[in-house]
């Protein structure tokens, strides 16, 4: 979702093409009609950075506590730009936090930037408490995740020169 990707439906009544993020319109339900199968996932190739955590009790094979994917581009200067964050367990479907992409766009992602982010994020999204964990947890934890993003992408990468 958070790359813009499309799904390519096929069946008895042609080709049609359906965004990913509005596939799934509630748990275990879809737009697929009964006579029709996913031919293919089309995605964009990246323009900038892009990436996937996920948080939860173990590394495969599990239903996430919060997953969290992003795409943006980053200008010369530091600014993001078409700036999309997707995230997973938060809501009965996968969704687009666009209060979140608001606060980032066109901005440099310094703590001030970040910690509004992270506010829109939280309250945005409608987590549940069930046996993985509590919804304010969800909340707390997909904030941190945004927050580690975005610092990670500020800091050189590993055993770049750095000048002093």
């Amino acid at each position: 979702m958070a790359a813009g990707a499309t799904a390519v439906l096929n069946g008895p009544g042609g080709i049609r093409r359906v965004p990913v993020g509005k596939l799934a319109t509630g748990p275990g339900r879809t737009v697929i009609r009964r006579d029709e199968w996913i031919e293919t996932i089309e995605v964009p190739l990246p323009a900038g950075e892009e990436g996937f955590r996920k948080f939860g009790t173990r590394k495969a094979d599990a239903v996430s506590v919060v997953s969290l994917a992003w795409r943006w581009r980053r200008t010369a200067d530091g600014r993001l730009h078409d700036v999309s964050v997707a995230l997973g367990a938060v809501a009965p479907t996968v969704v687009r936090a666009r209060s979140t992409e608001a606060e980032l766009e066109d901005r440099r992602p310094d703590d001030q930037v970040v910690d509004r982010a992270m506010a829109a994020l939280r309250s945005e999204i409608s987590p549940i408490d069930d046996f993985r964990t509590y919804a304010q947890y969800r909340r707390e934890v997909a904030g941190v995740m945004l927050r580690e993003v975005l610092s990670a992408r500020a800091r050189p990468e590993p055993g770049s020169q750095m000048s002093t």
